[in-house]
């Protein structure tokens, strides 16, 4: 037999006697089976990893792609996360740590000299690398890599990595990139004029990611949702015209049961549930599943505690006025277009109205200048800006569906698609490694899948599911970058007011070390928190400021009230 997979059965033998947990050998090699040894281009780590799938429906042949990180230091003493994303086609592996290689690859997908490689392999290993522990941050730039000017690396370093504050970025580049190098000094990596770091590995210890692995706080788990989407898929192909919410929560809800059975040594940890967007309807109403079935029977009893979610799409009504009265407050729509909407469009009832259709374009169309989901950032120019206005319209499920078909396919984050990442994730040897795509799906895996063509239920609120797990002691987070126009903080700040509760400690401002991180209020039941200077995906404009807000989320603590 292999003596590495004989060393890694005795690992996973000592790991689960060492947590008094006993587990057969059938469910030792179905782990070791999903073990990632090591991904194409991929550093040395210090975790392991999983991936693989999990069967959600047998007679439809439905199976969810998952990737499992464990926390790097004392994993048996951490909590499981499990991060979900919005948006219906848009996999959650782009949310995954793969950032891949230069926007210019030659053929042999690598760039620079021998020299250059030696000094930084993991940037050109392959002409991909890996990000250790950490999401696809920064992924708009360059595919992943920074390339600047010498004269602009400060300024790239104040804009990019420290969410837009002002910071004496300097000292602090070099201090990062001399972590990175071994100690030596950043300006030795500065060749022919050009600095070419490789960004999320830079931003490791930044990042949400790099917050779960390097400070050890969780596990994290990923998953593809629903099928159709990523690697994820089904052998019915009837299955991808009935998808909706209530799907969506089902398959989920499976996925986690059979997952336990695979992972069972994590089955009594403390779970937590997070993520963005569209995931403010796919986590309460998961969250809600669980709930009602640790209600019911203790058999698939899951430790559940809370979820978070960020920029979170709840409430129809709410979400589509704050939308509004965000773009007019921050000067991107005119008087008249303003006027126009708030005469003609009533976001409270179900009714068609062209007037409202006509003033809604007009609104939709200022978004296809500027970037909808952080206002204050360059646009992407690298593709047809009517690609990224086209992916606008349709933002989730039932966002303006009463006056156009724009429910039909909902999209995500960034106009400007990451065409390396998907040439990445479509290569042979790292589906291989991955234990992915199986089954030889029909279609590559791409940001948005076109597998999924509509979406077939979706309830107008969430809050009456958020409520009743407030009631039932489910601890709820909810945060907002306050740059994002699509989901902006004024929704979410009217959405909670529907809620009613009662206020226990007012607004006020929340530190990050010297500067202030935004703004927070405690309800009854609910912490609220604003990012400052973030958009739509909080971890990838503020990373600092999203590490220390998961922290002490898991920890149940308040957010700091003084700098420090």
């Amino acid at each position: 037999m292999d003596k590495i997979f004989l060393a890694s059965i005795c690992i996973l033998h000592f790991f689960f006697t060492a947590n008094s947990i006993e587990l057969d050998q059938e469910v030792i090699a179905q782990q070791e089976a999903d073990r990632v040894a090591e991904l194409p281009g991929q550093p040395p780590v210090k975790f392991r990893q999983y991936s693989g799938y999990i069967t959600v429906e047998e007679s439809h042949g439905r199976a969810l792609f998952y990737w499992f990180f464990e926390a790097q230091d004392e994993s048996s003493t951490k909590p499981l996360l499990l991060w979900l994303n919005g948006a219906y086609p848009l996999p959650k592996m782009e949310e995954l740590p793969v950032a891949m290689g230069d926007h210019k690859l030659n053929k042999d997908r690598s760039r620079g000299s021998e020299k250059e490689k030696r000094r930084n392999p993991a940037v050109f290993s392959g002409g991909y690398s890996i990000l250790t522990g950490g999401f696809l941050a920064y992924r708009r730039l360059y595919g992943g890599f920074l390339t600047a000017r010498k004269n602009r690396v400060g300024n790239l370093y104040r804009r990019f990595f420290t969410g837009g504050f002002p910071a004496a970025y300097t000292a602090g580049y070099n201090q990062i990139l001399n972590r990175q190098f071994s100690g030596r000094d950043a300006t030795g990596y500065l060749t022919d004029g050009l600095l070419a770091v490789n960004i999320p590995t830079v931003l490791r210890r930044f990042s949400w990611a790099s917050f779960v692995f390097q400070t050890a706080e969780a596990n994290l788990l990923f998953v593809e949702s629903p099928v159709g989407v990523g690697f994820s898929y089904t052998n019915t192909s009837s299955d991808l015209l009935h998808l909706g919410d209530a799907i969506t929560a089902n398959d989920s809800y499976s996925f986690l049961v059979n997952w336990f059975k695979r992972f069972p040594q994590y089955k009594h940890f403390e779970f937590y549930i997070a993520g963005e967007s569209y995931a403010g309807h796919y986590v309460p109403q998961l969250a809600e599943k669980i709930f009602d079935a640790n209600e019911e029977s203790k058999e698939n009893y899951i430790n559940f505690k809370g979820f978070m979610i960020g920029n979170a799409l709840m409430d129809d009504e709410t979400d589509q006025t704050g939308m509004i009265e965000y773009a007019w407050d921050h000067a991107v729509i005119s008087d008249k277009v303003y006027r126009d909407i708030k005469k003609t469009c009533n976001f409270s009832i179900e009714h068609d109205n062209d007037s409202c259709s006509a003033a809604l374009d007009r609104y939709f169309q200022v978004y296809n200048i500027i970037d909808m989901y952080s206002l204050y950032v360059p646009i992407c120019v690298e593709n047809n800006s009517t690609k990224g206005f086209t992916m606008i319209e349709g933002v989730a499920p039932k966002l303006f569906s009463k006056y156009r078909e724009w429910h039909q396919k909902p999209a995500g984050y960034d106009p400007c698609i990451d065409s390396y990442t998907e040439v990445y994730f479509n290569r042979p040897d790292v589906q291989e490694a991955l234990h992915a795509n199986v089954t030889k799906i029909g279609y590559n895996w791409t940001h948005c899948s076109d597998a999924i063509e509509k979406w077939n239920d979706a309830p107008a609120s969430v809050l009456p599911i958020i409520k009743k797990l407030i009631n039932g002691g489910i601890r709820v987070w909810v945060y907002s970058g306050d740059t994002d126009g699509r989901i902006p903080v004024t929704a979410t700040r009217l959405t909670l007011h529907k809620l009613g509760l009662n206020t226990t400690q007012e607004w006020k401002p929340w530190y990050n070390r010297q500067q202030v991180g935004g703004w927070t209020i405690i309800y009854d039941g609910l912490t609220f928190v604003t990012v400052r200077g973030a958009g739509h995906q909080v971890p990838t404009f503020a990373p600092r400021q999203a590490q220390q807000l998961v922290s002490h989320f898991l920890a149940d603590q308040q957010l700091p009230s003084s700098a420090f």
